[in-house]
This record gives structure tokens, sequence and C-alpha cells, in this order.
């Protein structure tokens, strides 16, 4: 110590007080790490609010360390605290410029705020820094199937799994991607790569079999659900699904059923009381059919279908003028919507208002040659025709009574 003092001019005291700052500093650096473990201890337990606890303490020991501020992002992400979550992964960018995984975080929280542009940015800048991260371009392909850009989805979906071919998400995905693209077979292909990686995996069961009932392999698709709820008993889409390959098989008291469950298990599912309507409709309770349909639309009150079908069910009950309030909202709903032109022009030609009639129907049936509905097509011009007989025999007849010639 004298030595360092007489040739160097480093006096006993400087040195204790750097001694005992190094220690203290490292004292620190222990500390946070063990908040940090403790954390990840929680965190794996599911318990986010002592997740978060720890985290904290961690930071407020080390504040500039980028990981802690990661860690507690993704646990405010896991309880669904999306802007802290932010607030966090950018206070880690900010740190620390070139972590991929502060964007990837950041990335996620927005995609699930629906700020989707912000997203797919992060995800980019993600992968410009680390372009193995499989994560990243999943979800970008995220993010572009809720924009609706399913060519973009696929290709990232494909990285993905070019990168990580054990992925069984991202497959599951794809899948969806390629059904809102009306490729049921590469759909169904996915799903069953997805099913093979995790046989577990009730989601991808759940959403095979709602392709097959798309191709009308009803079977396939009950089987497919089956296996779904066998692996998942909680799971109300799944019983949704079944119920509606049941209906498309007439089997109309086990939809029925199904879509009860679903109901039971989700009390918010518009979806479900809309089907059950509709098969309480196909039984002849149309009473029961319109509370349903009522339902659903007190649920989600921009559903266009559950107007449509309601009006179906008054006009069968004679309720001509609820049947054509209900189709009035659908179309205002849904302006392009040649189903509800047609039953409404079927509800004024009930009330024996043929021009209005025909001017319904006359939009429906260029609405149906534009999409390309040919059955639907056929059975509005047999309509049109019955219109205007029924026009010509009720004109005749009025001629008739104004003339009094009853011969």
């Amino acid at each position: 110590m004298e030595f360092l003092r007489k040739s160097h001019d480093i006096y006993t005291e400087t040195i204790y007080n750097d001694i005992h700052g190094f220690i203290k500093h490292q004292s620190r650096h222990i500390s946070a790490f063990g908040e940090i473990v403790r954390g990840l201890i929680y965190q794996n337990q599911h318990n986010n609010v002592k997740t978060i606890e720890h985290y904290t303490k961690a930071i407020e020991l080390k504040p500039n360390n980028p990981q802690a501020h990661i860690a507690r992002g993704i646990a405010y992400y896991e309880k669904g605290d999306f802007e802290k979550a932010i607030q966090d992964y950018s206070k880690a960018i900010e740190l620390k410029p070139d972590l991929a995984e502060a964007y990837y975080g950041r990335g996620n929280a927005y995609s699930d705020m629906n700020k989707f542009d912000q997203a797919i940015q992060d995800y980019g800048k993600a992968i410009e820094l680390k372009p193995d991260l499989a994560e990243a371009y999943y979800g970008r392909g995220n993010a572009y199937s809720d924009m609706n850009k399913f060519d973009r989805a696929i290709q990232d979906y494909g990285k993905a799994i070019e990168l990580k071919s054990n992925y069984p998400e991202a497959y599951y995905n794809r899948g969806i991607a390629y059904v809102d693209m009306n490729k049921f077979d590469q759909a169904i292909q996915d799903n069953t790569k997805a099913i093979e990686l995790k046989p577990d995996y009730a989601e991808a069961y759940n959403s095979r079999g709602t392709v097959y009932r798309k191709k009308g392999d009803f079977e396939r698709a009950i089987q497919d659900c089956t296996k779904a709820i066998e692996l998942k008993s909680n799971y109300p889409e799944v019983y949704y699904n079944r119920g509606n390959a049941y209906s498309d098989m007439n089997k109309f008291d086990h939809a029925i059923q199904d879509y009860s469950k679903a109901i039971e298990l989700k009390p918010d599912l518009a979806e479900a009381y809309n089907s059950r309507g509709i098969a309480y409709y196909e039984k002849g309770d149309f009473e029961r059919a319109i509370q349903d349909y009522s339902k659903a639309i007190e649920l989600k009150s921009n559903y266009p279908e559950a107007y449509y079908n309601r009006g179906i069910a008054y006009v069968d009950m004679n309720k001509f003028d609820q049947a054509i309030q209900d189709n009035n909202k659908a179309i205002e709903l849904k302006p392009d919507y040649a189903e509800a032109y047609c039953n409404r022009g079927v509800a004024y030609s009930r009330k024996c208002d043929w021009d209005r009639a025909l001017r319904d129907l006359k939009r429906a049936e260029a609405l149906v040659e534009e999409q390309g509905l040919s059955d639907l097509l056929q059975h509005i011009r047999k309509l049109l025709n019955v219109i205007y007989l029924l026009q010509r025999i009720q004109k005749r007849l009025e001629d008739i009574g104004s003339s009094g010639d009853v011969s």
C-alpha cells in the first residue's frame, strides 16, 4: 500500500473506496440477476404479479439491463398489458438497438393491438438483425393474415418452416391462410403435418375438420371435431363446428345439442345462437329460431346473416313487415347481400306489392350474376316468372272488376 502511495500517488483510502465500490457494484449485479431468476421461476408458474414484481426489482437494481426490460415486457405481454409491454421493449431497444428479440416482442404486442403496420415494421427489423429468427417470420405471417394479405402470410409461414421444420404452429396458421384462399387440399396437408408434429393439437384437428366440411366430407369433419373435443373438452368453437357438420347432414337434433354446448362454454358466441336458430327453423320451430336469431343480434348487432335468417322465419310466420324490416337491416350492413334482396322481394310479393318485389328480385338477380351463384340465380328467375304471372292475373282481375264483365 505504501508503495502505491509513494510511486503512483494513490492513497490507502482511495484503494479501500474502490474495492468497496467494486464489491457493491458486483453485489447489485448479483442481486439483479437473482431477481431475474426469481422472476423466471414465477413466470414458469404463470404468476404474472410476482413475475413483474421481481423483474421490476431487477430493473431498479440495474436500470440499464436490456434483458430485464425484455423479460418484464414478456410478462406484461402475457398479462395482456400490451402498452406496458411496448414501453419495456422500447426501452430495451433504446439501451441496445441491435436486440432482435426486443423488436420481435414489440411486434407481437403491436399485432395483438391490431396495429399491424407497426407490427410488420418491427418483425422486419428483427429479421434484418437476425435472419434465422423463425418466430419473427411467423409473427409477420400472422400480421399479414390478419390484414387479409394471405399470399404474403403464406410466404412468411413458409420461411418460418424452412428455418424451423418442426414448427407445428406455422403449419397450422399456414393452413388457415390456405382456407381463406379456398386452397383446401393444401390446408388439409398443413393441418395434418401440424398434427404429426404435435399429436395433441386440438386446434389443428378442429381446423382440418372445418376444411373437410367445406369440401363436403361431413363424416371426416365430425371425426376430426370429435378428436379435438377428446383432447380439449372445454373448446366451444369445436362444438360449434361439429354442430355445423351435423346440420349439413340434416341431423338437426345432434346439431342443436352441439350448439347448446358451445353456448354453455361461451355464452357470448353469437354464431352458435345463429346456427342453432337455423337448426330450429329447419325443424319447423320458428319461435325458437327467432329467439336464437334475436340473441345473436343482441350479442353482435352488426350481424347481417342473423337479421336475414330472422327475416326468413318472419316470412314463414306471415309477419311480412318484420321480415322486410330485418332484411332492410341486413342490406344496410351488407349492401351486396343478394339473398337479403331476394328474401325482401318475397316478403313484398306476399303483401302483393309487385313493383317492390320485382325491384328487389331484379337487384338480387344482378348481384347473383356478379357473384356467380348459379343455383340461387335459377331460384330467383323462377320467382320472377311467378311474380310476373301473378301480376298479370291481378291486373286481369282488376280489369274485369272495373268493367263488370264476369263472363
